[in-house]
């Protein structure tokens, strides 16, 4: 990784620790996918978001209640391998 994709993700879990939307979300392209898995319905920040208007809603709902005081990041080592090779993405389980 090159030191300027370290600061960049840095930067963002920098921005993320604040809460501050708009650091946050200027970390996100124009048409950036996040997905949490889990049912929208039992909580309301999973599901997949398509830019960063999408990506705040979600976030909002994330911090709403003041109650996640915690957040850890596990990584998708193979979704990780299919971007960098070029590969698409898979959001249901082989």
């Amino acid at each position: 990784m090159t030191s300027e994709a370290i600061l960049t993700v840095e930067a963002y879990f920098d921005a993320l620790g604040t809460r501050e939307m708009e650091r946050i979300l200027s970390h996100f392209a124009p048409d950036a996918t996040w997905t949490i898995p889990g049912d929208p319905a039992l909580t309301p920040w999973a599901g997949r978001r398509t830019g960063p208007e999408e990506i705040r809603q979600s976030l909002t709902a994330f911090f709403a209640d003041g109650l996640i005081t915690d957040y850890r990041v596990f990584e998708d080592s193979l979704g990780i391998t299919r971007t960098c090779l070029g590969e698409p993405l898979s959001t249901t389980p082989a």
